[in-house]
Parts: C-alpha cells; structure tokens; sequence
C-alpha cells in the first residue's frame, strides 16, 4: 500500500509504509437482498399505482447510476411522469439494449427481476441508550404532525446529512410537515430499510425514530456530523469545523455530478450513436461521453464501453465512503493529520478503502491505512472548490483497487498530462478530479 499525499507545491511522494502488508484479497461486501413486489405495471403506458410507482423509483436509487439506476436526489414522490418513463427506459437500455427498452415495469417481468437485484433491506435497529430525538405523535404521511415533533425531525435529518440519507443544512427548520419533508423522511426509510420501509412517516419508538436515534447519538453518521472520534495515537480527535463540512458536501455533488456523467455516457456508448441525442444540450448523452474521452480517452467499442464502467466504479466507491465511512474496517472515513503536517493538504493510502484496519508509522504518529488525513493548510486554500477538488483526488488513491490510482501527473504541468496514455489516465487521481470538477462546473478545474 503506497503513501499518497497533496504536497503544497502539488508534488506528491509514494513511500511503502514501514510494517504494514496490505490485504491482496480484502473481505468481501455481503449484500442482503429483499425483493420488492409489484401489484401492476409501471412506466409508460402502465397501470401506475402510487405505491408501485414508489417501489420502482425506490429500486432505481438502490440501483444506482453505475447500474443504469438514478442518483440519491432523484423523486421519491409516487408520481408517474416522463422523467421516471424515461429513468426506467435508460436502465433496461443499460442491461438489455435498445430492442427491450419500453419504459415499462411489469410485475415479475424483465425489468422487474433486474431491479430486485439491486434492491436490499436492513435490518431495524433497536432503541438503547440515550435519546436524541424526542417524539410525542408521529410526523410525515398521515402524522399527527405537531410543530414541536415535526421541528424535531426536520433538525434530525439535517444532523444526519445527506450522506446517511439526511438532508442538507438549507432545508426548512419551521415545524412545517410539507410534501418535501415527506419525501426527505421517505429517501431516509429507503437508504436504511429498503423501499419495504419507506411510508414517509416517523412513529415515536419505531424503526426510523430508532434508526434517527442510533446514528446521532451512536456516532454511526461521523462523516455528517464532522466528528472524527479517536485520532490514530488514542487522543480524543478535535471535531471538524463548519467549513470542512462544506467542502464535504461540495465533494459529494462532484461525485453524484460524475456518477450522472457516467451513466449518461454509458447509455451513448452502447447506443447506436449518433441517434442518442437530447434536444437540451447540456442533457446530451453524447457530450458527456465527449466529456469522459476528454479526460481518460476512452478508444472504441467494448474498450469504450469497459473504460467507462470502470471509471464509474471509481466515483461509486467513492460514494460509497460517505455510505461507510471508513471503509470495510475503519471506523471514520476522515482524520485530522494527527502530525499536522504544514507542507501537505491532505493525505492517504492507495486501496486504502480495503486496507483491513492494518497501521504504520506517519511521522512518528500512529495511523491507520484505511482512512483520509486532512492537514491544516487545507483550509488555507482560497475557495471551496479549491478543497473540494483535494478531497476527490485524495478519495481516487483511496478507493482505487485492484490497480492503484496513484499521481502520474498534476495539472501544474500541462503538457505531462496532456501526454499520458490512456492506461495512466485512468490510474491517475488529478484525471478523476478534473472529471469531476468540470462535471459539475462545466469548465476546467482551478489548478491546486
């Protein structure tokens, strides 16, 4: 496992760790599945009974855009429209070609038997200890809805964050039950339950009280909460700051921005180009496959096609820190630099992500190899995106496995980048972030 750490002059070393093997074949990921049932058809020309509609919008979440699926933001309303004919429309051209793809989800059919493969149920948790979140009647669909309890909800999900199925720090803190809020109780449910679980309401001493309960005060949603815990020395670990927490969700839309991008242009790839096209341009499924090519020259045919899929892995392991933090072992996904190193931004370990908890020596400090170290000049950086673009680049090393993403090249040098084969781009962090910052921003990202 390779040292892989943002030097402030954008230099970065490889150094092996003293004493620390890194595991070549990591424990595996066990995935339980649930499949979920469908009383009629949904999609285009179906049947589309809310709950069936929300089961299959819920499956597409699951399933993500790696797999043809849809990001965390997309509606979780029980509304048929053409957004979600066209969503279902996308995965089945992703796993069965043009020929099958009629926007249409009937029960026990195709499509249906795919979605369940992606679709999973967690167990309910059970309420110990202390209480965070105190309920008096129930709050979402068909609640009692008091201000008090829906007060306390909305400011729950916001302290959970998005990464744990939360919501982001703008959303309304007014006592108000909405439609939004609703939808945010239901997006919860299905990241935790499954779409089983998902009814949109909160019941006092029920599985999504419960669950609320166990993450903000078991410390089960460290990434949200900015709290790092234990340093790798045992000291307690100084919580993260406002800001940081900003550059995290900043980075987080970078990556959903990619995981969209390279959903999009797998549909092109497989597609007989140049048919796929979108009469908005910027919805184009041909410029964001361009986009890709731009940054890791994707080749043709089923070389094409492979490369983008494995460049979407990437960004979905990516997401998947925020999912679980630190990893298969580590308890946090994010660190302080417990040396507070003045000469690096932030710091990790190739294929850190399946590092196996193992340790080694950093500066006389003893750390873990299945983390991400931030270091004090990261806040010195001038703009968010600034930051947000070293976390990226930093998560590339991190999760890169079997083939290591490591620094091949960095923009400071133009035409070494320009020169890399296809083969170093996509083992290249700076391509990954690059990516991802122009995904969201729609020009070239600001030099580190």
């Amino acid at each position: 496992m390779k040292f892989v750490g943002r030097l402030l002059n954008g230099s970065c070393t490889h150094v092996p760790p003293a004493g620390a093997a890194p595991s070549p074949n990591p424990a595996p990921v066990s995935k339980s599945t649930a499949a979920f049932t469908l009383k009629a058809s949904v999609g285009r020309g179906g049947v589309n009974k809310p709950e069936d509609v929300i089961a299959v919008q819920s499956a597409l979440i699951q399933a993500g855009p790696a797999n043809g699926g849809q990001s965390p933001d997309f509606p979780l309303d029980g509304q048929p429209n053409t957004r979600l004919y066209d969503a279902i429309q996308k995965f089945q051209i992703q796993h069965f070609g043009w020929s099958k793809a009629d926007g249409l989800v009937e029960p026990n059919r195709q499509t249906h038997q795919k979605l369940n493969e992606f679709t999973g149920k967690t167990a309910a948790p059970a309420l110990t200890g202390k209480v965070s979140v105190v309920l008096h009647n129930s709050v979402g669909q068909g609640g009692r809805n008091d201000a008090a309890d829906v007060l306390q909800i909305q400011s729950a999900l916001i302290q959970v964050g998005p990464a744990q199925g939360g919501t982001s720090p703008h959303a309304p803190l007014d006592g108000y039950c909405t439609p939004k809020l609703i939808e945010a109780i239901r997006r919860f449910q299905l990241k935790h339950f499954g779409w089983a679980g998902a009814d949109g309401l909160i019941t006092p001493y029920q599985q999504t009280h419960i669950r609320l309960n166990d993450l903000l005060v078991g410390g089960g949603a460290p990434v949200a909460a900015a709290v790092v815990g234990q340093a790798a020395n045992g000291k307690q670990e100084e919580t993260f700051n406002i800001s940081f927490r900003l550059v995290l969700a900043t980075s987080q839309r970078w990556i959903l921005a990619a995981q969209a991008h390279c959903s999009s242009a797998l549909m092109a790839a497989v597609s007989p180009a140049p048919k796929v096209k979108s009469p908005i341009s910027a919805l184009d499924p041909n410029r964001k496959l361009k986009l890709l090519d731009k940054h890791f020259v994707l080749g043709a045919g089923a070389q094409r096609v492979e490369r983008i899929r494995q460049i979407a892995k990437v960004f979905d392991r990516m997401a998947m820190v925020f999912q679980r933090p630190g990893g298969l072992w580590g308890p946090k996904a994010f660190y302080s630099d417990p040396a507070k190193s003045k000469d690096l931004y932030a710091f990790t370990y190739a294929g850190g992500f399946f590092g196996g908890g193992s340790r080694t020596d950093f500066r006389g400090e003893s750390v873990r190899t299945d983390g991400i170290y931030v270091s004090p000049p990261l806040q010195t950086l001038k703009t968010e995106h600034l930051r947000a673009f070293v976390i990226v680049h930093e998560l590339a090393h991190f999760v890169g496995h079997p083939g290591l993403i490591l620094d091949h090249g960095y923009n400071d040098n133009p035409e070494k980048m320009n020169k890399l084969s296809p083969w170093h781009r996509l083992h290249n962090a700076e391509n990954y972030a690059n990516f991802a910052a122009e995904a969201i921003k729609g020009h070239n990202a600001e030099i580190v």
